[in-house]
């Protein structure tokens, strides 16, 4: 998660909470975003609602947006894969109606080779 900028200094002017969020989280974790908070600046609940904003403003939905459309196109590709086997397939399979134009082709060339001589 990237630190949110430091604010270090500065004075925000926030309307008052009136509302608390709590959440449950391993102590280690919560002493990394605390020495990253101390970092920017802030306290932890400052940088997490500056995280939060973030993301809203387009972080994690851009990220979420750009991994649908890899798997999008990776589904794409597949597909095209896919299709080009099954036309190598058939071009090359004995019981494909290309194989019966390709004998017919090479019965031609056989007896024009014939003709002029050349095995």
């Amino acid at each position: 998660m990237a630190t949110p900028p430091s604010t270090k200094g500065m004075k925000i002017h926030r309307p008052a909470a009136d509302a608390v969020a709590r959440l449950r989280l391993m102590s280690d974790v919560k002493e990394k975003w605390e020495k990253a908070a101390k970092a920017a600046g802030t306290d932890l609940s400052g940088w997490l609602r500056r995280a939060a904003d973030a993301a809203l403003a387009g972080g994690i939905e851009s990220h979420q947006a750009a991994e649908a459309e890899r798997r999008a196109l990776r589904l794409e590709l597949a597909r095209i894969g896919n299709n080009l086997n099954q036309i190598a397939r058939a071009v090359n399979s004995k019981e494909s109606p290309h194989a019966h134009a390709l004998d017919g082709i090479r019965a031609e060339l056989a007896r024009l080779n014939a003709e002029v001589g050349i095995r």
